[in-house]
């Protein structure tokens, strides 16, 4: 199944978000401000509402980016505890798959 709305996408990322999150008091909400577009889709980042509104300096741990795919809606959790370059790793090889 293609991808090629951001809404979808993003509501394929906070389920995803939320899955193993229970019992939590303050709901996890996609943070927009540095969620961002590729050219293969979608690497969205979250965390606790409070967290994101700056009212509570901490939030959940654990938390790396989830990345949509545009061809296929496939989605993808990225380690956080080196998703900078889990990211750069998961895009070249997305790179490799198909031809630019």
């Amino acid at each position: 199944m293609s991808i090629d709305n951001l809404e979808h996408a993003r509501r394929l990322a906070l389920e995803e978000a939320n899955r193993g999150w229970k019992d939590l008091e303050d709901p996890i909400v996609i943070n927009d401000a540095v969620s961002y577009a590729t050219r293969y889709g979608w690497v969205f980042f979250y965390n606790l509402r409070s967290v994101i509104e700056g009212r509570k300096p901490l939030g959940l741990l654990g938390n790396g980016p989830i990345a949509v795919l545009r061809d296929d809606g496939s989605v993808h959790r990225i380690p956080a505890a080196r998703w900078r370059r889990d990211l750069e790793v998961f895009e070249a090889a997305l790179s490799a798959q198909k031809p630019q």
